[in-house]
């Protein structure tokens, strides 16, 4: 498989930049789910033009994993809601997409009026593309993605705003940090001794600044998850790219730390559905890792449902600790 060159990437800007139907196939549970949708390519992902409360919108906010296939292209993609048409950071791609779609597009099908009139964003991963009895088999990954220590991505469904950390979350944040029944589930695999159980504003500061430190220096990513629906933030997700001498190099390591009223399968699910998917892309890596302990009951059901299996290998410490109870997901 090839990185999307200067000779694919024209082969795909003439076959589908442009009003194209397309197949979108999408996971409802267990169950796979496909319909044809008009599509427009530019630059590694699809667009569609859709209403945020089909059933396809619905299934990749569970599960934003999708499958296109359309005039000898086939590709798996990552489904993403670039929210109302009429919002100002849509504006360029939707004038775009208009003139694209424009013999129907004002035939009455779409009311931009609207504000559930929104963009569908399908970010390719990987495809094959056939051209004159050649086949492409197309890497996408980077295509469209900003190096993650530049610009901090946003994830977000109808739940949850996954959004780079910010020091105004102190006080949500200590309300997580300090509670008793959530710290038995966070990871603190060589770090120090740190438990990451915070019972003052100063030392939650402390933490905060580490964290914003840490990704100054390329060294992870901390996200705090927002609750749309309290306005509070909840949680934090960390993440890196792990290289080392044993099984898990090449790999993103997940630190997922939830206050306990959260530590929930269907609420664990809501939330690594929006963070796992592009965490291949966006850390250059073949593998997603995460620890569960065995009291993490829910957690690990979440995982499972997710993909993930159980490792029996251990991650080795700097200091030649082994640690274990972790999950994987292949890419």
């Amino acid at each position: 498989m090839e990185k999307l060159n200067a000779h694919t990437s024209e082969l795909m800007d003439k076959r589908f930049g442009h009003d194209t139907l397309i197949a979108l196939a999408t996971v409802d549970g267990t169950v796979p789910n496909v319909r044809a949708v008009n599509g427009y390519y530019e630059n590694g992902s699809f667009y569609v033009i859709t209403d945020a409360r089909s059933g396809k919108m619905a299934q990749l906010r569970s599960n934003p994993s999708a499958a296109i296939c359309g005039d000898w292209f086939t590709a798996h993609g990552i489904g993403e809601n670039l929210g109302w048409i009429r919002n100002p950071e849509n504006a360029e791609l939707a004038e775009r997409l208009r003139n694209a779609f424009a013999e129907w597009y004002d035939n009455g099908h779409t009311n931009e009026e609207d504000e559930n009139t929104v963009i569908l964003r399908l970010r390719l991963t990987d495809g094959i593309l056939f051209h004159h009895g050649t086949r492409y088999e197309i890497d996408f990954y980077g295509v469209n993605m900003p190096d993650v220590y530049t610009t901090c991505p946003t994830f977000e469904n109808d739940r949850y705003r996954i959004r780079f950390l910010a020091a105004e979350d102190c006080a949500d944040l200590l309300k997580v940090y300090s509670d008793r029944k959530a710290v038995p589930f966070f990871n603190s695999d060589n770090c120090n001794g740190d438990d990451f159980y915070y019972t003052t504003e100063e030392r939650m500061r402390q933490a905060i600044d580490f964290w914003f430190w840490e990704y100054s220096r390329r060294g992870f990513v901390r996200w705090s998850i927002a609750d749309k629906r309290s306005g509070e933030v909840v949680g934090t997700i960390e993440l890196f790219r792990r290289i080392a001498e044993d099984f898990f190099t090449d790999c993103g390591l997940l630190r997922l730390d939830l206050h306990s009223d959260y530590e929930t399968e269907s609420e664990i699910m809501e939330i690594l559905a929006l963070i796992v998917p592009p965490s291949f892309e966006m850390f250059s890596c073949g593998m997603v890792a995460t620890k569960a302990v065995p009291e993490a009951v829910e957690r690990r059901l979440a995982l499972s449902r997710m993909g993930f299996v159980p490792s029996p290998e251990k991650v080795i410490g700097h200091d030649g600790t082994e640690y274990g109870d972790y999950f994987v997901c292949i890419k």
